[in-house]
Parts: C-alpha cells; sequence; structure tokens
C-alpha cells in the first residue's frame, strides 16, 4: 500500500498498512471493510509455477467522473501537469472531497477549497459540493467554529479553513443559482462571526489561536511544519497574524455578498464595515510602511511571503498599494507548501504579475509541479517532493490541482457573470510564453470552449458555447 505521514520510511516515507490472509479453503476473493489507496501490487509466495496477470483484479472506487471538461496548450509541460492534477482530483473525490484517498479518507475544509473548485471545472458536477457544505453545516452542532473534517467525530478545527466556508457557498452558487440552498446555510456564516468574535483584540483583529478543547491546534497556515519556518508561526499564534486576518477580510466581503444575494442588506453592510475595519487595522497596526509589507504579526518587524500573499489573493488594502508588495511575492517564489501556493499565485495574477505567476505553475524550480513528474508522480502530491525534511505527504492530495483552476479563470479567463452561468465574460491573461492554448469548461447551460493564438505578436481568441439539448 501506500501512504504519507508520520515518520520517513523508504519512498516518501510513512506508515504503510499490510494485510495478511490466512487462506482456509482458497477462497477465490478476499473481502476487505474499507477501500486502500495504492498505486503498485505485489504478490508474494505464489505456489503456481506461473502466475496469470488476467487472475488478479483489483475494484477502483470514485465519485463519477465525466472529464465535461479539458484543455491543451503549446507547452507540453504544463499539459502534463493539468493531467497530473486531474488525476488527483479524480481519485481523492470518493463520498468527498478527501483530503487523500489513503491515511486520511476524509473530506478536509481547507483541501476542499481547491479540489472542489477543480472538480467543478473538469466535471461540471456541483452534487458532491453541496454534500461537502451540508456535512461541514452540520459540524457546527459539534464545534462552534466548524470542524476542520467532516463528517467526523473529533472536534476542533483549523480557522484558516473555516473562513474559507461562504467562499465556497459562492462557488456553488454561481455554478448552479440554486438561492434556495444558500438562503439555508446563512446560519452558519452567522454561527462562524460570532465565534471569530469572541476572539477579536482590541482592534477588532483576529487573533492567532482559540479553541474550546485545551492544547489544540487551530492555526495552520502552511503545511508541512518546515513550509512556514521563516514565518513567525509562534508569535502569530497568539496575536492577531497577517493571514489569518486577510482570510478575515475575504469572509466578510464573501458573506457580504450572500448576504446581499438573499435581501438581507442589512447584515451585508454590517460585514462590508467590518471588512473595513479589519483593513484599516491591519494597515494600522501590521503595515511597514519602509518596504511596503505586512508583517507577520502585530509584534514583530518579520515580513514574508506567507504574510503577504493572502493579501493580496484575498484583495486587502496595502495603504501604500500593493506593488511592491507583488514585487516579493514574485521573487519568493513557491517558498511554501503546494496547498498554499494557490494564494500565492492567485495573488500574482490577481495583482497582474501574469508571466510570474505562470512560471510558478509551469517551471521547474525545486518547489513545482515539475518536480512532481520528475519523481514519478502519477497524481498530484501533499508536498512538492516526498523527500521533504519531516517526511510527509501523500502520492494523492488533490489540494494540489490549483493548476486546473488557474488555466481555466485566469489564463483562459473564463467566468459566471450570473448565477448559474447564464451570461459569462472571457478575459484571458495569457503568458508571453505560451502562443496557443485551449480550455473546456461544463456549465449548467452546456459546455465553454474557448481557445487563443498568438501570431506575429497578437492574440486572436475564439469561443463557443455547445448549449445542452
Amino acid at each position: 500500500g501506500e501512504d504519507g505521514g508520520g515518520r520517513s520510511r523508504g519512498r516518501g516515507g510513512g506508515f504503510h498498512y499490510t494485510d495478511y490472509a490466512n487462506l482456509s479453503g482458497c477462497p477465490e476473493r478476499i473481502e476487505l471493510f474499507d477501500q486502500k489507496g495504492f498505486r503498485y501490487l505485489e504478490l508474494h509466495n505464489w505456489y503456481e509455477d506461473e502466475l496469470n496477470p488476467d487472475d488478479v483484479r483489483v475494484i477502483t472506487l470514485n465519485y463519477p467522473f465525466p472529464e465535461n471538461g479539458g484543455m491543451s496548450c503549446s507547452d507540453p509541460m504544463f499539459e502534463r501537469i493539468w493531467r497530473l492534477c486531474a488525476d488527483g482530483v479524480r481519485w481523492g473525490t470518493q463520498d468527498t472531497f478527501f483530503g487523500c484517498p489513503t491515511r486520511e479518507k476524509g473530506g478536509f475544509l481547507g483541501d476542499a477549497f481547491i479540489t472542489a473548485a477543480s472538480h467543478l471545472l473538469i466535471t461540471g458536477d456541483a452534487r458532491i459540493l453541496k454534500k461537502l457544505l451540508l456535512d461541514f453545516a452540520v459540524s457546527l452542532r459539534q464545534d462552534p467554529g466548524m470542524t476542520d473534517v467532516a463528517p467526523a467525530y473529533i472536534t476542533g478545527g483549523l480557522i484558516d479553513y473555516t473562513l474559507l466556508y461562504p467562499m465556497l457557498i459562492e462557488r456553488y452558487y454561481t455554478h448552479t443559482a440554486d438561492l434556495a440552498f444558500v438562503r439555508s446555510l446563512l446560519f452558519t456564516i452567522e454561527s462562524i462571526h460570532e465565534w471569530v468574535m469572541t476572539n477579536w483584540n482590541e482592534d477588532k483583529l483576529l487573533k492567532g489561536t482559540f479553541s474550546p478543547i485545551e492544547g489544540f491546534e487551530q492555526t495552520l497556515i502552511d503545511w508541512p511544519r518546515p513550509y512556514r519556518e521563516r514565518f513567525d508561526f509562534a508569535g502569530a499564534r497568539a496575536e492577531a497574524n497577517a493571514v489569518l486576518n486577510a482570510n478575515y477580510y475575504g469572509f466578510c466581503q464573501s458573506s457580504a455578498r450572500l448576504y446581499d444575494l438573499c435581501g438581507e442588506t442589512e447584515a451585508a453592510r454590517d460585514m462590508r464595515t467590518r471588512a473595513d475595519e479589519i483593513a484599516s487595522a491591519m494597515g494600522r497596526t501590521m503595515y511597514d510602511a519602509e518596504r511596503g509589507l505586512f508583517t507577520d504579526h502585530v509584534h514583530t518587524r518579520n515580513c514574508t511571503l506567507h504574510g503577504n500573499a493572502p493579501a493580496l489573493c484575498f484583495g486587502v488594502p496595502f495603504p501604500g498599494g500593493c506593488d511592491r508588495a507583488a514585487d516579493f511575492v514574485a521573487k519568493e517564489g513557491l517558498n511554501c507548501g503546494v496547498y498554499f501556493a494557490y494564494f500565492v499565485i492567485k495573488g500574482l495574477f490577481r495583482a497582474g504579475k501574469v508571466d510570474e505567476a505562470w512560471q510558478m505553475i509551469a517551471g521547474d524550480a525545486e518547489n513545482s509541479w515539475q518536480t512532481m513528474l520528475k519523481n514519478g508522480a502519477t497524481t498530484c502530491w501533499e508536498t512538492w517532493n516526498l523527500y521533504n525534511p519531516v517526511g510527509n505527504g501523500s502520492h494523492c492530495h488533490p489540494w494540489s490541482s490549483s493548476p486546473v483552476i488557474f488555466w481555466a479563470e485566469e489564463i483562459c479567463g473564463i467566468r459566471p457573470t450570473s448565477p448559474g452561468w447564464e451570461n459569462y465574460e472571457i478575459s484571458p491573461k495569457i503568458p508571453a510564453a505560451l502562443d496557443q492554448g485551449s480550455v473546456r469548461v461544463p456549465t449548467p447551460k452546456g459546455i465553454i470552449e474557448m481557445s487563443f493564438e498568438r501570431k506575429n505578436g497578437e492574440i486572436s481568441v475564439s469561443s463557443k458555447l455547445f448549449a445542452k439539448s
């Protein structure tokens, strides 16, 4: 079997499960209670002279995965990266969006923030996202701040993840136009925000760690731990820090839009006011005007990639403008974990750093999707390289699938402008390194096909909607 996590052992490291069968009467089939995630199968002590491969069968399991979406481009390496990510999403989507199909086998909220978007852009099927949103809504019975895994019997969660929840509701709504479902989930936003309010400081900024369970870790920032070493994690756990408050800003803006959709104008206004207060307080307490960057938290001068990429991603205003922060993030590169890379690259696209973002997605740096491929990956991994310092990492972790999102939504620029894709826009951001590309995006109205080509320095774009019959 294949697993990751815990101590390093062998290729990639981690605990390995092993099943032993004591045969009596040589049954034709051994039935196991739990499915296993693995890449290779090796049989020992075969008692016949010859083993016929046709006699060995494996039943594979995954949630229905119609590949209605797809892509092509003039960069063959990126086509391989896209396929790596798509296959990770396929096998990582079971009865929910798994963290991984091996050691975790559970729906992680932060992981799903990325996996759900990739899954929608490939399949167009929003049913599994609806289930996940319901699972986490139910988890509020266990934990007022929402659990980080659902369904689960363990209380406690990660505030980084919880603050992303309304953005997942938005993604579901823009794809489906299911306003009644959004209304039914407004109570989750109210519950989460009441919980958040219990840990404001005097500036109404969110402090790092709080939990009803003593000693329970509730701030992730990045994973595995070595990827966040330059960030002042110890200080950020106790103080108001830039990462959580950038997420909190995004939470408030997203919640305001959802309240507006449901006609809750006063609640929407309150959320926008709260977002303005967060931005003002961050600028007052965490902004280093000399460097044009946010510090990691209110009591440090340390400025890092982690402290600034989320602010770019969620649109937190930098008092001196975002140009120096965007330059800083671009120079830092993917000096982070593969999950956090989403926020880095998204922030660069938002700041107009298209070529820099593309280099991170398709480049060959040590921390890159190319590294996975060079090391034999067949689905996207939990970490850039499984030979990392803590030996933690699964061979299938769809939280690494963000290139699927960036190709469709940023580079090809396809986005709904009204619920259910009744209307949509195509505003591509094509990097200089690409001469040709195409994408298929499944929607409730049909499949949108878009292609672009560069000739004589000019880019031509064409698109068509193949409407459902």
